[in-house]
């Protein structure tokens, strides 16, 4: 496990909030309706972004396939140019319109005061970072991003984009390596686009771990590693860590879940 287990849980409530909260704004934005035929018929209400694009299975694919692309090529862009306040003020502006489009869909409601509240949460998110705002404003930027695209997709082409997202990451993780130049210059510009724990690790307890691992099986360098120890038993103390849990891991699972709910629904 890369964290404690404390950690961990932490991330896991994360992931279930950011969940109930949006299954229960998607159902709270839709209605219900019958044709001609009997059939049960769902209407999305309008976001703060407008009316989504009616699309086949196909098309919501490349749609969303040419948006990541597009968001891919230019953040690369602004890691090789080292355009940290491009980077700021692009962030700023799409974590205000999903925040405004699930606050809206929180309060049933589309007056300019919420849009207006979610452009000071943007800012404070951007500007004055800290754990509890970073990661309340992120739960909300992800409700808002499955209200806006969840009415485009089907059960199976949100299947299809799953997989095809589990290709991509592990070749970008792996194997072109572009994901790690991502995360890196996100992470140093202090605005990373997913969860995040600030932990301390006890250096103690960092060393006896290293030294079970380098432990040898013979008496000269079990010798060695009990000097080692010894030497360092004055020199405990703590390491500050970030925990981290990508936006990509937690948005993706709640489209899909969100695609589910309205297939559901229509039954």
């Amino acid at each position: 496990m890369k964290h404690s287990w404390q950690v961990t849980l932490i991330f896991v409530l994360f992931f279930l909030v950011s969940h109930v909260l949006g299954l229960y704004l998607i159902g709270n934005s839709v209605s219900f309706s019958t044709d001609e035929t009997g059939v049960n018929v769902i209407s999305f209400k309008d976001t703060f972004v407008g009316e989504r694009p009616v699309m086949s299975d196909l098309e919501s694919i490349i749609y969303l396939a040419v948006g990541v692309t597009i968001g891919t090529l230019v953040l690369l862009f602004f890691a090789k140019k080292k355009k940290t306040s491009w980077w700021r003020i692009w962030f700023l502006i799409a974590s205000w319109l999903a925040m405004t489009v699930s606050i809206q869909a929180l309060f049933n409601s589309s007056t300019i005061f919420l849009s207006l509240l979610a452009a000071f949460l943007a800012l404070w998110k951007v500007y004055k970072p800290n754990v509890v705002i970073h990661n309340f404003t992120e739960v909300l930027i992800y409700t808002g991003i499955t209200l806006i695209f969840v009415p485009m997709f089907s059960v199976l082409s949100m299947f299809i984009v799953l997989i095809l997202i589990s290709i991509y990451d592990a070749y970008a993780v792996w194997k072109s390596k572009h994901m790690v130049t991502l995360a890196t210059f996100t992470r140093d510009a202090n605005l990373f686009p997913g969860f995040a724990v600030k932990y301390s690790v006890d250096d103690s307890e960092e060393r006896n771990k290293k030294e079970k691992r380098s432990v040898q099986f013979t008496a000269k360098s079990s010798q060695l590693a009990a000097n080692s120890s010894q030497r360092t038993d004055n020199r405990e103390g703590s390491n500050s860590r970030v925990g981290i849990l990508g936006g990509g891991d937690v948005v993706f699972p709640l489209l899909f879940s969100g695609v589910i709910l309205i297939s559901l629904l229509k039954k």
